[in-house]
């Protein structure tokens, strides 16, 4: 290896840093160093005026200063003690210690962007002080659900704008109560009181216009407020909707507004007497509720409430329905009825429970003794064995039932039929009670197919039940078989 010649006396050594002089000349810095020292100078130092520098102490590391001033970081940390300056780790330290208050309360990258850093650093010391990364929190409103009658009505956009939460909160509210998502603008079939108060009212609750709630209303073929059903204006139309419906099964017919009239007067001339006679809480049930309205007709429960709400009757009222659509529905009705009623709501309890009529009543009946009224709206026969089982249990109750005479023979007559009618007409059956039997036969004010099914309204009461008045029921359009 061939060694290089150099002309020592040339270099510029002692006014230039030994390292600077190496990697000039392509040799080590010790190369360096020894020639200096052989020839006596002294090391190369660089003159720095630490008082026009000593604003800068502190601002960085003393490695990094020292970089800049071409000295070694001991000379920067010696000249920043001497003037009693922090080093820049214990100011950046006490720093975040004055804002750990801030750590954690919101992301680090924002946190960042507040107050000069990268989000890494933030994180760092969050991480260095041991406190958690902020997590999203949605602030949950307390909104009561299950008395917002609008829900499943309007959409869950909509809705979710009159609440101030968002549309996902109105939709899982919405789910979990098995109510149907409304798709195109208004859900007509939910909004209870079509008919019942003015299209005014409605259309001021919902946010549309009124020729709106008129048009959803005549499309369902129901009358006005202050309208009778009866009264309804029967167009081609409707009169094939209304017939089409098979006689027999689930739904409604000619004779379901004289049916539901029926229910009313039997309430009207009972509930009255039974508030003033009993001062203890009252159970009354509707076995078979349905969805609350039948082809624009008010269903069983309102019939119920309304009454119930008239007498002031201090009592329980429950509402059983098994299947699950109808129930969704019925909840949301009910809901919007319970917001106009909220002032009756001290002296009556409402349940609604979806199952099975008769595990359900028996259940209830099992816990409470208290005097009252099932009702059952039966479309083919009366489930008379399940109605010995009530009175078994609770005596005191009274019931009601709407059936067919017509239905009633040809069980009898059907093959297969149930072993409990082989050798029993109507009359043997209601004679297995120890009770007095009333009849409204407002079937006979039906038309068309109706007629032919012979509807009937029953009531059973105690034998020595002090609520009943002949002369009042009577009146009701009751007479005792």
């Amino acid at each position: 290896m061939v060694k290089k010649i150099v002309d020592w006396s040339e270099q510029p050594l002692g006014k230039k840093p030994d390292g600077e002089i190496a990697k000039t000349l392509g040799v080590s810095t010790n190369t360096v160093r020894c020639q200096r020292t052989s020839l006596g100078i002294l090391p190369y130092r660089r003159g720095v005026d630490w008082d026009s520098v000593a604003h800068l102490l502190g601002t960085k590391t003393d490695k990094a200063l020292g970089a800049d001033f071409g000295v070694r970081f001991n000379a920067v940390a010696y000249q920043r003690t001497k003037r009693g300056i922090p080093s820049a780790l214990s100011q950046k330290l006490a720093f975040w210690e004055s804002k750990k208050e801030l750590l954690g309360t919101m992301p680090d990258s924002s946190l960042g962007r507040k107050l000069g850093f990268p989000g890494y650093a933030v994180k760092q010391q969050r991480d260095r002080l041991g406190i958690a990364p902020y997590t999203r929190t949605r602030l949950k409103k307390n909104i009561d659900w299950d008395n917002e009658p609008l829900l499943g009505v309007l959409p869950d956009n909509v809705l979710s704008k009159k609440h101030g939460c968002t549309h996902t909160a109105v939709a899982a509210a919405r789910s979990t109560r098995g109510i149907s998502r409304a798709t195109k603008g208004i859900c007509w079939d939910l909004v209870w009181d079509l008919g019942v108060v003015e299209d005014a009212v409605i259309a001021e609750r919902l946010g549309c216009s009124v020729s709106s709630v008129a048009s959803a209303r005549l499309r369902m073929g129901i009358p006005p407020a202050g309208r009778s059903p009866g009264c309804r204006r029967n167009s081609s139309k409707s009169n094939r909707v209304v017939r089409s419906l098979s006689l027999g099964k689930h739904g409604s017919s000619d004779a379901t507004p004289f049916k539901q009239q029926a229910l009313a007067d039997l309430l009207g001339a009972y509930i009255s007497r039974l508030a003033s006679n009993y001062k203890r809480k009252a159970l009354i049930v509707d076995a078979t509720a349905g969805k609350g309205r039948a082809r624009g007709e008010k269903g069983s429960p309102f019939v119920f409430l309304e009454s119930l709400q008239a007498a002031r009757l201090n009592c329980d009222f429950l509402a059983i329905e098994h299947n699950k659509n109808n129930f969704a529905r019925l909840r949301s009705r009910v809901a919007g009825w319970k917001a106009t009623h909220l002032g009756y709501l001290d002296h009556m309890r409402i349940e609604l429970v979806e199952g099975d009529n008769g595990k359900t009543l028996k259940e209830v009946l099992d816990r409470t003794s208290h005097p009252g009224l099932v009702y059952m709206d039966t479309n083919w026969v009366p489930p008379f064995e399940l109605l010995l089982e009530v009175e078994k249990i609770n005596p005191k109750m009274r019931l009601a039932v709407s059936c067919s005479t017509t239905s009633c023979k040809r069980e009898k007559k059907r093959k297969g039929h149930s072993d409990f009618w082989e050798d029993n007409e109507l009359s043997d059956m209601l004679g297995m009670f120890d009770k007095r039997w009333f009849v409204n036969l407002y079937g006979e004010e039906a038309s068309g197919p109706a007629l032919a099914w012979h509807w009937c309204m029953l009531f059973g009461v105690p034998k020595n039940d002090p609520c009943v008045s002949v002369k009042t029921l009577k009146k009701a359009g009751y007479f005792e078989i």
